[in-house]
């Protein structure tokens, strides 16, 4: 159960990340994340620093369309609640319509992004990231629902090591060993 300590460590590291920025969804909160996200995936698959950085990338744009879709659900919801006690039946077909429509797309994401990531990897490396991907969004939502027991249980995934430092407070620092094209360390992160 080597993997058990790990998890919790990068639980606890995303919940205070979280909370260290009041629960919002600030830039340097998602990087940070997403660094996580993509190291794990290169030690777990064993992937290069090219694929590893191609796939970030890929990671990176499918983030971006997957929270933009997922506000214009929360802002669809809203106008469901709204709606529902108006009365209005032709407005609240409409948007629910709507709503079914985003609530596909975003589903849809996760094929896409697949689709794009799996000419990077070996056959082995595929079936691997369809494992982490799946062990990650489950601990995702565990730490979402305020819950502090890991999920990946049954997969038998093992989350990264977290390296010394992984829980500054700089807003600069990024794990090393990931790509930090855009994202430079600073000498005091690396101590």
């Amino acid at each position: 159960m080597k993997w058990f300590p790990t998890t919790i460590l990068t639980i606890l590291f995303l919940i205070g990340g979280v909370a260290a920025h009041g629960g919002d969804d600030s830039k340097e909160s998602k990087e940070r994340v997403r660094a996580l996200i993509q190291m794990r995936l290169t030690q777990n698959l064993g992937l290069n620093a090219d694929q590893s950085s191609q796939i970030g990338q890929i990671m990176g744009k499918y983030q971006e369309r997957r929270r933009d879709l997922r506000k214009e659900v929360r802002g669809l919801n809203d106008k469901l609640k709204n709606a529902t006690t108006s009365g209005n039946e032709a407005e609240i077909q409409k948007l629910v319509g709507d709503s079914n429509k985003t609530r596909l797309e975003l589903e849809q994401l996760d094929g896409q992004m697949f689709n794009e990531v799996k000419p990077l990897l070996s056959a082995s490396q595929q079936a691997k990231f369809l494992i982490e991907m799946d062990a990650i969004k489950s601990e995702i939502r565990a730490i979402r629902r305020g819950s502090q027991q890991p999920q990946n249980q049954a997969t038998g995934s093992k989350p990264i090591d977290v390296p010394a430092g992984a829980f500054s407070t700089n807003p600069n620092y990024f794990p090393p060993g990931v790509p930090t094209t855009n994202h430079p360390q600073t000498k005091d992160d690396l101590k």
